[in-house]
């Protein structure tokens, strides 16, 4: 089944989370390399496995490691007249009180990758893609649409998990992964809204 996403023909895999999960390449005409799982989890690096920005892991663990590895998004929303407001996060593990239907598109040449949630319940939906850039890199774009005839309220936090900072070698990574991940540092820079990944030893 095909559907057109913001003028882009992209195959569309429907109630994806009912199948088994599988595993899909992200192409490139440059460096970078990306497999995703079906799950959302993911490892990307350009060049070589030691180049990463997610862990490289097979692809068993790419699908169960959805959980703490990969994009999260958690909203918080409050229709008109509503006093009390709902929280939603989308692709969660955890089974979900509304009524939803999770999609996946992906580009015919293989170059971008688009997970779509659905909710019916509150007339929601959420989908971000994954593309890569000669100029920018790996690049992620989320889009919130409301299918309600009506405003909502909405506070979102969105961002990604397991970042690997630089200087962690796949032996490293592999061997003594939490060892590695203690001497993990993020950081927060509100002034140029950037993020740090570092360690604070090697």
């Amino acid at each position: 089944m095909f559907k057109s996403i913001s003028g882009e023909e992209m195959v569309m895999i429907r109630n994806v989370d009912r199948l088994d999960p599988f595993l899909m390449s992200i192409v490139s005409s440059d460096d970078h390399w990306m497999y995703v799982s079906s799950t959302g989890c993911l490892t990307a690096g350009r060049k070589h496995s030691e180049n990463v920005l997610f862990p490289y892991v097979t692809d068993d663990l790419l699908h169960v490691n959805r959980h703490f590895t990969g994009p999260v998004t958690v909203i918080k929303l409050k229709k008109i007249n509503e006093k009390i407001p709902q929280d939603w996060e989308p692709f969660s593990l955890w089974e979900s009180r509304y009524q939803i239907e999770r999609n996946l598109y992906k580009g015919p040449i293989g170059s971008s990758v688009i997970f779509e949630e659905v909710n019916l319940s509150i007339g929601l939906v959420f989908r971000y893609q994954w593309f890569n850039s000669r100029e920018f890199g790996f690049i992620r774009r989320a889009t919130l649409i409301n299918n309600n005839d009506h405003d909502i309220d909405i506070n979102l936090v969105d961002g990604l998990q397991n970042v690997m900072p630089s200087g962690i070698t796949l032996h490293t990574q592999q061997t003594m992964g939490n060892l590695a991940n203690a001497y993990k540092i993020s950081e927060y820079f509100p002034d140029t809204n950037c993020a740090l990944f570092s360690l604070n030893a090697l």
